[in-house]
């Protein structure tokens, strides 16, 4: 399979005359215009390595690539490899390792923003300023590597069952998130030039405003476990279904281009942080439904985990 893409995504927000001028101590929506164009292109391939032997009933190799052209952010690649081996009836095997990406969207890149009012500590004293959202139109697309690998049983001696268990790991580099107001400051003030264009100072040298913009800076790694198991059987004239998913978060940690790794697995003090939020190890949901022509009975229930938390 072959194919190609070209789309435009464009933003064409605007508001009051009032936040225009800033006139609102917090909020001022400012009027902002942006617009992406992305053109593609993809091959995949699906090859039969083997069928019907007496050591496999199968195994397939996919291939995948696309190549991306952000008006933007330039021109990136992505690519998957995967192969699907079935033993037999009862038993199959599969693993994918891949490139991914998530391109910024219109916001992050284009963003005039709103103000807010924070505290920053700057030069041994501590005051309010006005922080003001806004996008980096220097952003570039998240890359991501993940590997999977997984096995599927549907023992022919229990027909209608099946349960898969998979391995995941994906580590996330030039992760989009958005500096606090206090780090970029430090940083500006640690001689790290590229901070200091976000901070307008006035006459007094004390920060007037500053610019709270997504950049690439962080890395997301998470790692674990998932199992799903489905059994569905005729029960008292109807049918029976029992379902249930199970997740292991071994591993989900952000690292910030400093070094310093926060750590959300197994952890549910952390607050939310650029979409990310501490979770325990160990959650699980199940379910059974009966159902008839005329009705159906279900019933849910979910586990989750504990935690430690870490003030």
């Amino acid at each position: 399979a072959v194919g190609g893409e070209w789309r435009r995504l464009s933003a064409d927000i605007t508001s009051d005359p009032m936040s225009v001028a800033r006139a609102f101590r917090v909020g001022n929506t400012q009027p902002f215009y942006g617009r992406v164009t992305v053109k593609e292109g993809f091959a995949e391939v699906l090859v039969p390595l083997a069928k019907d032997e007496s050591w496999a009933k199968n195994i397939d190799l996919n291939l995948a690539g696309r190549v991306t052209d952000y008006s933007t952010s330039g021109t990136v690649e992505t690519w998957k490899a995967g192969l699907n081996y079935a033993v037999n009836d009862s038993i199959r095997f599969r693993a994918t390792r891949s490139r991914d990406i998530r391109s910024p969207n219109i916001n992050e890149l284009f963003q005039v923003g709103q103000t807010l009012i924070l505290g920053v500590e700057d030069g041994g004293a501590r005051y309010s300023t006005n922080a003001i959202t806004g996008g980096n139109p220097s952003l570039k697309p998240e890359k991501a590597d993940t590997f999977t690998a997984g096995v599927v049983f549907t023992p022919s001696f229990l027909p209608r069952l099946s349960i898969s268990v998979d391995y995941y790991d994906i580590k996330i580099k030039g992760a989009i998130a958005t500096l606090g107001p206090q780090t970029v400051v430090d940083r500006c003030s640690q001689g790290q030039s590229d901070y200091c264009r976000f901070i307008v100072r006035g006459n007094d040298g004390r920060i007037s405003s500053l610019v709270i913009a997504p950049v690439n800076f962080q890395q997301i790694v998470a790692r674990g476990i998932d199992v799903e198991a489905a059994y569905r059987t005729p029960f008292l004239g109807g049918k029976l279904d029992l379902h249930a998913l199970i997740n292991y978060t071994a591993k989900l940690s952000i690292v910030g281009d400093d070094g310093q790794s926060i750590r959300f697995a197994g952890n549910t003090d952390q607050p939310l942080l650029d979409g990310v939020g501490g979770t325990p190890h160990w959650k699980v949901t199940s379910s059974a439904t009966y159902s008839t022509d005329d009705y159906r009975l279900s019933l849910t229930g979910r586990y989750i985990g504990g935690g430690v938390i870490s003030r």
